[in-house]
């Protein structure tokens, strides 16, 4: 047994090793573990790691609707009841997670699996911004700096909640990231206009943007 692998984590749960490899899970704080667990060994997929057992308890407890995006239980083991709707949606994340064999996942890197055969390379971006539409057209497989270029809401550094838009003493900024160069769009009366500017550098500048 290992102890919970997210740096600076403080839960204390107790995790097996495999729980990491490959399979993207969350602690009780809602961190998600978007890079393999540093306690295990090289990062691989379930089928690449050869655990035939583990797809096995995947593909025998739930389907995977590519269409609707949706995950249902396939036989009734212990909350799990055959054909009623699998996982929950995250409450902190907002994205569906499963929980199989006493092991949780999440729905999108399980749909990009079901499809493709492989856990996903990178991360999984949802297109249109929704974290549960798990749609296997919503879904794309893009390294974490794309990922955030389809950011639709502030940061965290935002304090005025508008995306873009930065109070300074008596006007507003606007500024993107591109590539780890910052890039200043100018100043602005309203934190409206500073967002529209940032909007449209981030349609050009952004290739995975979708706003």
């Amino acid at each position: 047994m290992e102890t919970c692998c997210v740096p600076n984590c403080h839960c204390h749960s107790r995790r097996r090793r495999a729980e990491c490899v490959g399979i993207e899970m969350i602690c009780k704080h809602g961190i998600d573990l978007n890079q393999p667990c540093s306690l295990c060994a090289t990062p691989a997929s379930l089928i690449a790691s050869g655990d035939d057992g583990e797809v096995n308890k995947i593909f025998s407890s739930v389907s995977y609707n590519q269409e609707t995006g949706i995950f249902t239980h396939l036989k009734t083991s212990g909350k799990a009841i055959k054909g009623c709707l699998a996982g929950s949606r995250h409450k902190q994340l907002g994205y569906v997670h499963i929980g199989i064999c006493g092991r949780k996942y999440f729905a999108h890197r399980l749909a990009w699996f079901f499809v493709y055969g492989e856990f996903p390379a990178g991360v999984i971006d949802h297109i249109n911004g929704i974290r549960d539409d798990n749609r296997i057209c919503n879904l794309r497989d893009v390294s974490f700096a794309d990922n955030a270029q389809n950011m639709r809401g502030p940061t965290k550094a935002n304090k005025i909640g508008v995306m873009g838009a930065y109070k300074r003493r008596n006007f507003f900024e606007a500024k993107i990231l591109v590539n780890g160069v910052l890039h200043r769009l100018g100043k602005f009366k309203t934190p409206e206009e500073a967002n529209a500017a940032y909007v449209s550098a981030k349609r050009k500048l952004h290739r995975t943007c979708t706003i």
